[in-house]
Order: structure tokens, then sequence, then C-alpha cells
């Protein structure tokens, strides 16, 4: 698990890898993101991501910035949707820059 100690000014972004699967341009997007929290910790409220990078048409790299402001507990994943497309967009979600953290 990796920790960022917030409290003591530590910050980082988190990030996970999106992906349409067939393949369409999605790099106009807008992402929200939330952190998902463990039995012991609610939810983050949605808000926009704070970095997107595109290293393709079909790919986004969306990245939530963690820091003093981020309520501390543990969070097993980084929630992620498109909010501006009228229609479904699949995605497949990839392997994340962690597994589970812990803000301090």
């Amino acid at each position: 698990m990796r920790t960022i100690d917030a409290t003591n000014g530590e910050a980082e972004y988190v990030t996970a890898t999106v992906t349409e699967r067939n393949g369409l341009d999605i790099t106009a997007v807008t992402w929200t993101v939330k952190l998902v929290g463990d039995a012991d910790t609610p939810d983050t409220d949605w808000q926009a991501a704070d970095k997107v990078d595109n290293p393709s048409l079909s790919t986004a790299e969306v990245s939530l910035f963690v820091d003093a402001a981020t309520p501390k507990g543990t969070y097993q994943a980084l929630d992620i949707r498109a909010t501006d497309s009228p229609e479904v967009i699949p995605l497949t979600a990839a392997t994340g820059s962690y597994n589970r953290i812990q803000v301090t």
C-alpha cells in the first residue's frame, strides 16, 4: 500500500488509464474522478480530473491530485467516468498508479 503523508506536505497524482474499446477518439472527453474508500473510509465526492494526458486518441491517463485537502483514510480505487458524452463510452480500465493508498 502506498502512503501519502498529506498532513506533512506530501502530495502526488493518483492516475488510472482508460481505453475506449472500439478505438474511438476520446481526447475531448471531460472526466470526473473520485477515490473509492474501504470499509472504514467513505468515498470522496466526484470532481473534475486534475490532469488528463492522452498517449493515443483512444486512451486517457486520468489523474486526481491527492494532498492535504483529501480526506484522510484508506482508498481501494480511483473511479473514473466520462461526463460530457451523449452516448455511453465503452471503456476498459487498466491498472492505475497504485493498488491501495492511505492518506494520512
